[in-house]
């Protein structure tokens, strides 16, 4: 029952925090096989709340084990969220001993058919590239096949990328691999580790076409390619795939200088680089929708200010790592909508016998977000000749 709360009232967050997010393949996850889900994580939490959230099965994940001794609501919390205690070799023996009773919990969830996600990377880090993968999930994979011979264990690569992870109102997309069945390398393999050598292998291929294949020296340069393809109305998947081929076009001159001196100004006004570039297609339709919006827009930016700035405000003073931001964000501007909107149509109801208030305060939100999305882009018009 948490679960699924916390499910429903998250996505109508993730629908307020981000222009797009594309989901390509969800009709390849089998229904009725186990399945672990191997990712990057580029992010925090997002991952995980975004995939748990757009599909209909319930996801399990691994979150580290030490979350379950801040306390005992806490912990009750993760549980209820579907999440389970992983640790790592700094948090001592005893604690990575720990680890078997994971992989256990793990086989035990799957050949059920529940879905498993494994951020196969380790730690998080905000790159759009494959970091180096850890053998984990290969190793739950047999674990399983091995205690139940003939499991059809399938396992499915799947790409996170943002246009801009530190940015509310980005875009992100998301793409599902074909499934790999585990069974194919494990009848053939010696033992486990020639089964996680070969499986790493083919996921590894399999991420070429989900997320973009560039170096750890590429990074700046892709993202000055790819806010370079921004256009209204674009997929975001279209343009990251675009910029992977302005990239590759041997034409494409970079300007990193340039690009990470801008960002952190850009960033600033909580502005991106395709803010800049889209703001060259601004016609008179988006003047005139910018100057007749104006007064309904602001009504709903100051009346909805508390919850939105509280969530900034609160998160920013906790953080030490960017990855870590926007994940916490989206929570926290949950929780605080969803206290604000209590106390709004209690005050809407009690003093005026009506939620009509309420629901007009509501019609003002959702439209100061799209005016926003639209006042954002005219805002960074200012910089078209810097980039």
């Amino acid at each position: 029952m948490v679960y699924t709360i916390l499910k429903f009232l998250i996505r109508i967050t993730l629908q307020f925090s981000y222009k797009r997010v594309e989901i390509i393949g969800r009709e390849k996850i089998p229904k009725n096989k186990p399945v672990i889900f191997v990712s990057n994580h580029p992010s925090a939490y997002l991952e995980p709340i975004i995939l748990a959230t757009w599909i209909m099965r319930p996801l399990h994940f691994l979150i580290n084990g030490n979350f379950w001794k801040v306390n005992n609501i806490f912990a009750w919390l993760l549980d209820k969220i579907h999440g389970v205690p992983i640790y790592k070799s700094e948090d001592g023996y005893n604690s990575v001993k720990d680890n078997e009773v994971t992989f256990q919990t793990c086989v035990d969830l799957i050949i059920k058919n529940n879905l498993l996600i494994i951020f196969a990377e380790g730690t998080n880090n905000q790159v759009r590239r494959l970091r180096r993968l850890k053998k984990g999930f290969a190793h739950i994979a047999y674990k399983t096949m091995e205690q139940h011979p003939g499991a059809d264990v399938q396992i499915i690569p799947i790409g996170f990328v943002y246009s801009d992870p530190n940015i509310l109102r980005g875009d992100c997309s998301v793409i599902i691999a074909d499934p790999i069945p585990a069974q194919e390398y494990f009848r053939t393999a010696e033992n486990t580790a020639v089964f996680a050598k070969n499986l790493l292998v083919r996921v590894e291929q399999e991420f070429n076409d989900l997320l973009p294949t560039i170096t750890a020296e590429e990074e700046l340069t892709f993202e000055e390619a790819m806010h370079l393809e921004a256009s209204f109305g674009k997929p975001f998947i279209q343009q990251w795939k675009d910029g992977m081929t302005r990239l590759r076009s041997g034409d494409f001159v970079p300007r990193n200088d340039l690009v990470n001196a801008l960002r952190t100004e850009l960033w600033e006004q909580n502005l991106t680089f395709s803010d800049v570039v889209k703001s060259r297609e601004l016609n008179l339709f988006h003047k005139c929708f910018l100057i007749l919006g104006f007064i309904p827009a602001m009504l709903g930016k100051v009346l909805h200010y508390i919850p939105y700035q509280m969530s900034h405000t609160f998160v920013k003073k906790r953080i030490r790592k960017n990855e870590f931001y926007l994940s916490l964000r989206v929570v926290v501007l949950m929780l605080n909508l969803m206290l604000y909107y209590i106390v709004i149509k209690s005050i809407a109801l009690f003093g005026f016998g009506t939620l009509a208030p309420a629901f007009l305060l509501t019609a003002l939100g959702l439209f100061a977000i799209f005016y926003f999305d639209i006042f954002r882009i005219w805002k960074a018009r200012k910089y078209q000749d810097r980039f």
